[in-house]
Formats: structure tokens, sequence, C-alpha cells
């Protein structure tokens, strides 16, 4: 059953489009049961687990040479993860399909969305590393093809390609340190490495914690990679709900949150992960305060939150690890509420500035009661949820014995800018009386409804009742990361203390930020240049230098000449295997006395024929000459027993002889030759050429070969390939990777010329 939980999103994916023309406007409820099944699935899971360090493990074998295998572990972290992609994701659906209810594409996104859900449930459950890492970029191939979704918009493109360059560099990165890893550990599985001691003190123990930590930061949108998230905006709202709230940026804090117990608990990963974390979230929120539209002040926010789960993280401490666990969920619902809400408003209204929106709450009552639930929990009041997940993170700053009144001044920053985001987006379109917006007659529809308003509920609900939570999700998940045994009783109100005191102040001074805003603006603009030599000003130098790189090599290289492209080539191979011989050439073993008189004469032939292929002044000429090498190889193959190899060498001769001729025929005749100077330049290319394929050649059968390849294929044909033609077998079987990329390259090159022939087709019926 637990494959299931991959291979269903992948089925919807495929059933996406066609059930989106087949049923209309019930697309999004069929759909939304999917996730919703795998999310029963994973509480009756988590309910039968054993105790809170127990674990469901399935695997299945795949490479078995290189100890690889398809497993998959459901334990507390990876179910409290599962149960937010695919309960948020059902929530997203329903919302999609609202959103796009007059929209030709809904079927297409809700296609890419269950690729994204299964490629996150992917990661999440694998237990193998490389396995992970498989599903690791193939989240950001699909988020690529999320962000990107209005391709048509030049904004989308470039958004949805610098989230894929920035993702790709940390995976490149990732997959060295999760090798480095899997050696260390002498395992790929995370149920050996996570019981694997003394990988602390390993040699690659440093090496592996920036490669990780550098994967990790690139997908959570840690300082300096954050840039990409704000700009993944370009996405419709469902995609940016989905993606901000529970699954792409969610990656790297489970990775992390994964390998706590592995890479964790020393000085380097403490530094590392609360240096980042803490710089992240004051980032994030000054960044978030200088907006004024819906979904980027959101997205800021959202970089507060990852820096606040990452320092979290870094921290270590069971405190630490319960505001960890609490904070995961309190984002998610609010967050997801929140973009929901503000994709409505947006979709309703037609206006992205939050200063613009008001006096909605009497038309839209429902959408705004939503609105006032999220933000509440986002700004940390009681009874809601978020008010627990505040004092929690305050808890766990307050009793770190390192650098305390550092983070909890970052601590308390950067939840000013969540209160500051909570009411500029939850409150103020809908309660404030002032601002202007687009008539709106109605409330939003149902499914643009159930999920901001369902999340709003649970927010207030666990609010009310934490116990329950605490008890039968955080607690088997926090153990997990800590890797010992311990309960999290979580409780709304522990009475007037320094954590309350303190979320006093992040109120007030964050609603004080959001109602002197405009002057705040004016004290704040000098500051603003920041943002033109900051992370993502280095990206877009980065970018446009590697640009006019290659196109300064386009134009030394592509100049549409085929000799020079052909003589670069040559010059290139030449210089870099020759390089690799160190002209050693081994002692001749060939018997060169056995040469009979018709190969010799055969040789001759060739030889005559390529030297007068250099003196003729005539196309046509030149193809006899080119004839004469080419049947005289036919005859050396029909010599040495090849009768195959002869027999496609004529075949192969014969159809290039017939169409060179006939492009000869059409093309004009010689202005001028060449000059000596060039002809000898080119002799030499080709003379050089021609005498390292020669060595090459004398080298391989004048080694010792004391394993003969030939003998191997005739023995393994039959039993393990099925086939007595060997030939067939080489090809098909033994080489088929190899067949493929040939089969490949002809299938592009037939693409590429269709296109090409309708281009001309079409400049032709226009004119």
């Amino acid at each position: 059953m637990t494959p299931l939980l991959i291979i269903a999103p992948l089925i919807g994916a495929a059933i996406a489009f066609p059930l989106a023309r087949l049923t209309g406007r019930a697309c999004g409820w069929l759909c939304a049961a999917i996730p919703m099944a795998a999310f029963v699935y994973l509480l009756r899971v988590l309910d039968q687990l054993d105790s809170s360090t127990a674990a469901h493990l399935v695997s299945f074998p795949w490479a078995s040479a290189v100890g690889l295998e398809l497993s998959m572990r459901l334990d507390g972290l990876s179910i409290a993860f599962g149960l937010l992609i695919t309960g948020i994701g059902t929530l997203v659906c329903l919302y999609a399909d609202a959103y796009f209810q007059h929209d030709p594409r809904r079927g297409r996104f809700l296609s890419y969305l269950f690729l994204f859900m299964a490629a996150m449930l992917g990661l999440i459950f694998s237990d193998n590393i490389l396995v992970l890492f498989v599903f690791w970029e193939l989240t950001s191939v699909a988020s690529y093809l999320l962000i990107g979704f209005e391709h048509e918009k030049n904004a989308s493109r470039q958004a949805a390609l610098q989230a894929l360059l920035t993702t790709g560099a940390g995976g490149l990165a990732l997959l060295v340190g999760l090798i480095l890893l899997g050696n260390a550990a002498g395992s790929y599985n995370f149920t050996d490495i996570i019981g694997t001691h003394g990988l602390q003190e390993h040699p690659h123990y440093l090496a592996i914690v920036l490669l990780v930590v550098a994967g990790a930061a690139t997908k959570s949108a840690q300082f300096p990679f954050h840039f990409w998230l704000p700009n993944a905006m370009a996405a419709p709202t469902p995609a940016s709900a989905y993606l901000h709230s529970s699954t792409m940026v969610k990656a790297g804090i489970y990775l992390l949150a994964r390998l706590s117990p592995a890479l964790g608990d020393t000085d380097v990963w403490f530094w590392l992960l609360v240096g980042l974390g803490g710089a992240t979230m004051l980032v994030g929120a000054w960044l978030s305060v200088q907006q004024s539209e819906l979904k980027p002040m959101l997205a800021y926010s959202t970089i507060t939150a990852l820096g606040t789960l990452v320092l979290c993280l870094g921290l270590g401490t069971p405190l630490a690890i319960k505001a960890f666990k609490v904070f995961l969920f309190v984002h998610a619902f609010y967050k997801a509420a929140l973009f929901m809400i503000a994709g409505t408003l947006i979709h309703e209204t037609h206006e992205t500035r939050f200063e613009r929106l008001g006096g909605l709450g009497r038309i839209m009552p429902l959408t705004a009661l939503s609105g006032l639930l999220a933000a509440l929990s986002m700004a940390g009041l009681p009874p809601l949820l978020g008010f627990v997940g505040k004092e929690s993170i305050y808890e766990a700053v307050l009793y770190t014995p390192v650098a305390m009144q550092i983070l909890i001044a970052v601590a308390v920053l950067a939840n000013v800018a969540n209160v500051y985001v909570a009411v500029a987006v939850g409150l103020f379109p809908f309660w404030r009386s002032r601002g202007t917006h687009a008539p709106v007659k109605h409330e939003a529809p149902l499914g643009m409804l159930a999920g901001p308003l369902l999340l709003g509920l649970l927010g207030l609900s666990a609010g009310l009742f934490p116990t329950a939570l605490g008890k039968y999700l955080l607690t088997p998940a926090g153990v997990t990361v800590l890797g010992k045994e311990m309960v999290f009783d979580l409780k709304l109100w522990h009475g007037i203390n320094t954590a309350f005191l303190l979320s006093t102040i992040t109120l007030a001074l964050g609603v004080t930020i959001l109602c002197f805003r405009k002057p705040w603006l004016r004290i704040t603009a000098p500051l603003q240049f920041l943002h033109r030599i900051g992370p993502e000003a280095i990206y877009h130098g980065a970018v446009n230098s590697m640009l006019g790189l290659s196109r300064l090599q386009t134009r030394f290289l592509q100049h549409g000449y085929l000799r020079y492209y052909l003589l670069v080539i040559l010059a290139c191979t030449i210089g870099s295997v020759s390089g690799a011989l160190h002209l050693k050439v081994p002692e001749s073993t060939l018997p060169m006395d056995t040469l009979r008189l018709h190969e010799l004469l055969t040789v001759a032939l060739i030889a005559l024929a390529a030297l007068a292929l250099t003196r003729v002044r005539s196309r046509f000429g030149a193809l006899a000459c080119l004839g004469v090498v080419g049947y005289g190889m036919a005859l050396l193959y029909v010599y040495y027993g090849a009768p195959d190899l002869a027999k496609t060498q004529i075949v192969v001769e014969s159809l290039s002889v017939v169409f060179f001729a006939l492009l000869a025929a059409a093309m004009p005749g010689f202005k001028e030759l060449t000059s000596a100077s060039v002809r000898r330049r080119d002799g030499v290319i080709a003379a050089l050429a021609g005498g390292l394929m020669g060595v090459l050649v004398y080298s391989t059968l004048a080694s010792d070969q004391t394993r003969p390849i030939a003998e191997y294929f005739r023995e393994n044909s039959l039993p393990l390939a099925h086939g007595r033609n060997v030939v067939n077998v080489i090809l098909v079987d033994f080489r088929a990777l190899d067949t493929l990329g040939e089969i490949t390259v002809l299938a592009v090159a037939a693409f590429g010329a269709r296109t090409l022939l309708r281009l001309r087709s079409k400049k032709r019926s226009a004119s």
C-alpha cells in the first residue's frame, strides 16, 4: 500500500487533463479525492505506530550490484510532512478548480500540481538518499512547470528559469554531499546513516555539512539564495499557496531535520544553521515590510518563516525542536490560507495592492472570516495555534545559553514583520473603511472558500486544544528529529511571563509600523540601494555575463562555414587525444609479414585515391576519389571476415556519393580555389587526424588482450539477452544506451527538419 502514496499522484497527473475535458466543473473535486485518500491512509499509519520512534519500512531491489534499493520510510517526521502535503494538496485542488473555472488550462495545471505532489511525497518517504535526490530534482522540474505556467509572459519564464538554476546549482552541491555522507556512513539508507556513530569525527564531516546545507539553503530560500522565492509569485495563486506552505520550500527543511540526529550536536552545525536562519529571518522581515502587493508580502514573510525553522533546527534543544514542529504546522495553516485569500481578492477585484482595498467584509463575509482567523494566527494572538507557535519560539531562544540577547532581538524583529503582513493581508482589505476597490457583488465560489476557511478553523481548534496535536502528531515527529524519547506537552496559556511580554511588544510594534507606513517608507528609502547590490543583482550579473560570453563564443565559432567547424573539431580532438596518449606507442606484436598481395594492392589503391583527392579541381572528381576510398575500405572488411560491416559500408558509401553528387549538381562552380597556404594548413590537420586514428587503432591491436571481449559476447548473448545473433544483441542489449542515444539524435534531427520545413512553407504561403 505504501508505494501507492507516490504512484497515486502520478496517476492523477496522467488523468487530470482528460478528466477536466470530460467532467468540466467536477474535475477538481474528483482529483481532490486522490490526496484526500492518501491523507486518511497516513492518519491510519500514524495511529498504528507502536511508539514515537517506530517506523514502517518498505524496500524494493533496484541496483543490487552497487547496494542500491528503492526503500521507503514512514515515521513520525515523514508522516507529519506527508499530512501537510496531502491535506493542503486536497484543498489546493478544490481551490484551483474554482480559480481556473473558465480557463481551458485547468487540466494542465492540475497535472503539474499532481506531479509536484508526487515528487514531494517521494522525497519525504525515501529512505535511500540517492532516491531522495532523484525526487529532489523532480521537485525543481515540477516547480519550473508551475512557476512558468503562464509561459506567454516573459516574467513567468524568467522566474521559472531563476528558480530552476538556483535550486539546480544547490542540487549539484547536495549530490556531492550525499555521496560523501553515504561513503562515510557505509550506507545510503537513512536508517543506517542515523544509527552510525562517529560521523561528526569523520574527516569529511565539514565538507558533508557544508554541501548538504548548501543544497537545503537553495531549496528552502535561505539567505543569500532567497531571491528566487518572491519571483516565483509569477506562478498562479494555487501553485503559490502550495509551494510556500507545505511543499518545495519545506524540502530543504525536511532534509536538515532528517539528518539532525546524524550531523547535529556540533559547533559547526549550531553556528552554521543558527547564523543562516537568523540572517534569513532578518532579510525576509526587512523585505516584507517594504512591499505593498499582496503576494510579494506573503512571499517575503515565507522567507522569514523558513529562516525561523532553520534557526530552531540549529539550536537543537528540546524546546527548539518543539518550536520547530509547532511552527511548521502553524506556518502551513496560515500561509496557505492567506495565499488563497490573496488570490481570491486579486481574482475578484483585479487589484494587487492592499492599500487600494477596503470594505470588502460586508460583501465577502466568509472570506473575511477566513482572513481574520489566518491573520490572527500569523500575528500570534490567542486562542489561535499561531500564539502557541510564537510563544514556543520565544521560549526556545530565551533558554539558549549562547547569544541569547541577539537571538531574542532577531525573533522579535521577525515576528514584528509577521504582524505587519498579517494585518495588511488578512484584515485591511475587509475591515478597513478606506480604500478603493473594483465592484464586488458576491462572495467567492465554494471551492475558493473551503481551503482558507477550513485552515482557519483548524488553527483555531488546534490552538484551543493543543494537547492532542502535541501528543499524537508533534511528539512522534519531534522525537525523530531529536533522536531520543520525549513528550511534547503543548499548552495555550503559560501565564504572564517573558515570552508573553515579548509577544505583546511584537504586536504593538507591528501594528505601529503599519499605521505609520508612509513615514516608515520615507525613513528607509535611502536603504533601497541594497537591493541593487544584493544577491539577486549578483545572480543577474552572473547570468548576463554567461550570456555575453556565449554570444561572443557564438560569433567566433558559429560563423556558418562547415569547413571551419570541421577544422576546429579536428584540431581540438588532435590536441586532447594526443595529450592523453603522451605520444607513447606500445611495441608492435602484430605479424606485419602476413599481409597478402591483394590486401597490399587494395591499401595502395586507397592511398592513391586519397592523394588524388587533394589534387583534383572539380567536385565530381573529388566524389569519385571518395568513392574509391569507401569501396576500398569495404574490400578490406571482406578480406578480414566482416561481411555485415562491408555491406553496411557499401550502402552508406553509395548513398553518400549519390547524395553529394546531387548537391554538387545544384551548387555553382568554383569562383576561386583556396590558396596554397590554406591547403598546406588543411593538409597538416588532415595528416595529423589520420595519423592519430592510425596510432589509436595500432595501439589497440598491439595491446595485450588478456580477455578478448568477443568471447564474452559469444558466451553471454544467449543466456543473458536470449538472442543468437551476436551483432543484434550487442546493439540492442549490451549497447542499449548507445543505440538509444543514436535514435534520440535522429529523432531530434527529424523534429528539427520538420520544424524548418513547416516554417519554410508558412513563409511561402504568407508571401
